[in-house]
Order: C-alpha cells, then structure tokens, then sequence
C-alpha cells in the first residue's frame, strides 16, 4: 500500500480521473521544470532570467493545474491505482461487492487529499526557485539509515549497534527536489534531494518477533516520534 501511495498517486499528478491524462500531464511538468533551469543556465539576461524563476513556469503550472484538479477520485480510477501498483494483493483481498468497496479505497482518498495538499501548495524557496515533493519507499531489507526512515516500533538490536534492516514501511518519506546552483558554462544543474519526511518503517526483526525488537512493548515505550530530521 506504501508503494501504491507512493508511486500512484503522490508522484503521478492524480488531476483527472483519466490515468492516461493524468501521465501526461506528470510527463509535462517533469519538462516545465528541466527547462525552466536549462533556461536559467543559458540566458544572460538578468530580465529574461527574473521572468522564468520568480515566479517559476513549473510552480505556477502546478499550482494552477491542481486548483482545477477533481476533488475525488472516481470508483474506476481507485481501482486502476490498485490494480497497476497492486494486482495480485487487490484482487485476493477484493470484497464481494468488488474492488471498489475494499477498505482500501479509503486509504487512497486520504492519500490524494494529502497528494493535492503538497502540490498546489506555493514553493517554500522564497519564490526564487521552484521546489516540489515527491515520496519514497525503503526497499525490502534495505539498511535502517537513520536519515531517511523512522521506526515506529523500538528495535534493541539496532541500538545496540548490530545490523537490523526494512521489515515493511507504514508509510512513504517525503524529498523535496530542487535544482542546484547553476556554475558558469553548464547548461543545467542536478536536482537536489532533501528529506523533509522520513519514512515510517518497522524493522526485520519486528516483523519475525524474533528477541531483537520491542514489538510488543507497552505504549509509550515502543513508539519513535523524532519528527523531522535536521
């Protein structure tokens, strides 16, 4: 379900209740916002580099597109987010009345509010560049790195220093994407990724109830609520 949180509606620009629509309009502001910096590399006029970044063809783009954007998803295009990111699962768990009665449907309403929440929101740069969010999902035994994913339940063997690794992942973290500093006689600058909101994950361990974990603690002692990292 992170996955499909993650991949099927917060980095896919859910607008419309058509999925071929709405790939290409992610397809349109992937290239807004390469040639808004392209833009900014090549031009040496200080007017014509002040009309492109403040403020930004990308960001307005988006900010404009989302406030026309449907304010729910259809029946049928929950369930072609389910079926695309989640086949087999979907299909095994659907309900007698069909996917679109599954609890599942309630989950990706309030993942697309949240999606259009981070979208249409204005750029948190100043207005001097354009910045935009989009989730991951830790890998499937992938090592526990502090800076990009959140336990929700206490794992002793991880402070204890020894190898413990991604059980499952609650829920998807967040990266900012920005473009950096462009030098003289490039053409463009990289995207720069910053964690503004690490994944919430329950370690191997955990999941196996083997000693190492805290999974049954009592509330209070099992649950990390650092926030943010710095």
């Amino acid at each position: 379900m992170s996955e499909t949180i993650s991949e099927g509606i917060i980095n896919c620009l859910i607008v419309t209740n058509s999925s071929e629509a709405n790939v290409q309009l992610t397809r349109i502001h992937e290239h807004l916002f390469a040639r808004e910096y392209l833009s900014h590399s090549l031009s040496t006029n200080t007017q014509i580099v002040d009309r492109v970044g403040d403020p930004t063809v990308a960001s307005v783009w988006r900010r404009q597109t989302f406030s026309a954007a449907v304010e729910s998803r259809s029946p049928e295009m929950s369930q072609v987010i389910l079926l695309e990111n989640m086949p087999g699962l979907t299909k095994l768990l659907a309900p007698v009345g069909g996917i679109t009665q599954s609890p599942s449907i309630s989950i990706l309403e309030s993942a697309y509010e949240f999606s259009r929440m981070l979208h249409s929101s204005n750029s948190s740069s100043g207005g001097s560049a354009d910045a935009f969010y989009r989730a991951f999902v830790p890998e499937l035994g992938s090592t526990l790195y502090p800076r990009q994913i959140e336990l929700v339940k206490r794992c002793l063997r991880s402070e204890r220093g020894e190898t413990d690794r991604v059980g499952a992942t609650i829920f998807p973290g967040l990266v900012k994407i920005t473009r950096g500093p462009v030098t003289p006689g490039r053409q463009n600058a990289e995207n720069v990724q910053t964690v503004v909101r690490r994944a919430q994950v329950i370690c191997e361990c955990a999941m196996d109830q083997t000693g190492g974990s805290m999974a049954n603690a009592p509330d209070g002692v099992n649950g990390y609520n650092n926030g943010y990292p710095g």
